[in-house]
């Protein structure tokens, strides 16, 4: 059985097999048997076989199509991505992030990076075209390209099958947006913040990928600089060390040095303080002498004033006395002259009225005259 028309599609970052290429190998086997198939395989025999002229015929196919893959190879070098915006078109809000490695813009470099893969892919449908002519050319087999194209497809599924959870995740993505759009409309911020953290989530996954083997690069590197950073910081602690020792092995010296030169010092020293105090004993004997016969003399002293001090206080007591006696006389004397006032007073005011009473009643000598007597007639 032909094969169909083969053609190979680089589509989303990723080399596709056209459907049209289909591989029949039941129809191509000559045994069709898998007992047999499962035989050969164990044996490492050639399991997909064609009749020579075939063989050949494919070969040449094969060998043409591989030579026109090698001028997609040997274009010089990889051009060079530039970014259609500039710093001054980036939209309020967007995030410019940058390779940790070349320090351009992320979106140059995955840029470069889907070119890279480009030809990593054109590089491996060469090498495989080049394994499968050199079998059929020697076995008139095309095993090595079968077990690529399983390998491939069951690589293909494997990241079908991770698309598919992505797609899920999108989709849980936009219920959860959905969801967060009904319940917080008047929470315009917040939304913003979901959609950027939801965009950034699906550009995380497809960025994991293409950024492993830089960062796993970058981490190597990053530890040989460290490790590298670290002996040189050991070699200079060591000598810092070493300096540091010959410098207290210095002062250790200088301070025995000066230890004696203290310990000397101080000996004269306390000799001459124990020949002060010495000096300051008898000091002090004589002047605690002087100060008995000070404090004496004062107490003699001062009895003689206790009795001076006694006389005048009986003095001032007789004194006393005699001022109380007084003021006790002078109260009397006043309490009598305001008694004999207040009968003054009392005297006064009665003899005015009763001078009154006499004469409104026109007694005594205040009463009407009487008259002579007159002559009978």
């Amino acid at each position: 059985m032909p094969l169909g028309k083969q053609s190979a599609v680089y589509s989303e970052e990723f080399l596709v097999m056209d459907d049209n290429f289909n591989l029949s190998v039941s129809s191509i086997s000559q045994s069709g048997k898998n007992s047999e198939v499962s035989e050969s395989f164990i044996n490492n025999e050639p399991v997909y076989v064609l009749p020579r002229l075939m063989a050949m015929a494919f070969a040449c196919v094969l060998d043409e199509a591989a030579k026109k893959l090698s001028l997609i190879l040997n274009f010089d070098g990889i051009p060079k991505i530039e970014s259609n915006k500039t710093a001054d078109e980036v939209t309020e809000g967007e995030e410019v992030v940058f390779d940790h490695k070349t320090l351009k813009p992320i979106q140059e470099m995955l840029e470069y990076e889907k070119i890279i893969k480009f030809q990593r892919d054109v590089y491996f449908v060469k090498k495989t075209l080049d394994e499968t002519t050199k079998s059929l050319l020697e076995t008139n087999s095309f095993d090595y390209l079968v077990t690529e194209v399983s390998e491939y497809k069951h690589k293909r599924d494997e990241r079908n099958d991770l698309l598919k959870e992505l797609e899920q995740y999108k989709q849980e993505i936009a219920e959860f947006k959905r969801k967060s759009e009904e319940e917080t409309r008047l929470s315009v911020v917040d939304f913003q913040n979901l959609r950027r953290e939801a965009m950034k989530i699906g550009e995380e996954i497809m960025q994991d990928t293409l950024t492993k083997n830089a960062k796993m690069r970058y981490v190597s590197k990053w530890q040989a600089s460290r490790q590298e950073l670290n002996y040189t910081i050991l070699i200079n602690d060591e000598t810092k060390l070493r300096n540091i020792i010959n410098t207290m092995e210095r002062e250790m010296e200088r301070e025995n040095r000066v230890h004696d030169e203290i310990e000397k010092f101080i000996n004269e020293q306390q000799k001459e303080y124990e020949e002060q105090i010495d000096e300051w004993i008898r000091r002090y004997d004589t002047e605690m002498e002087q100060l008995d016969l000070d404090i004496s003399v004062t107490n003699e002293k001062i009895e003689d004033q206790e009795k001076k001090n006694a006389e005048i206080k009986n003095k001032y007591e007789e004194r006393q006395r005699f001022i109380e006696e007084w003021l006790e006389y002078r109260e009397k004397k006043r309490l009598e002259r305001e008694r004999y006032e207040r009968i003054f007073e009392a005297a006064m005011t009665i003899q005015c009225w009763w001078r009154t009473v006499m004469i409104k009643k026109k007694l005594g000598p205040y009463g009407k005259k009487k008259k002579g007597k007159g002559k009978k007639k």
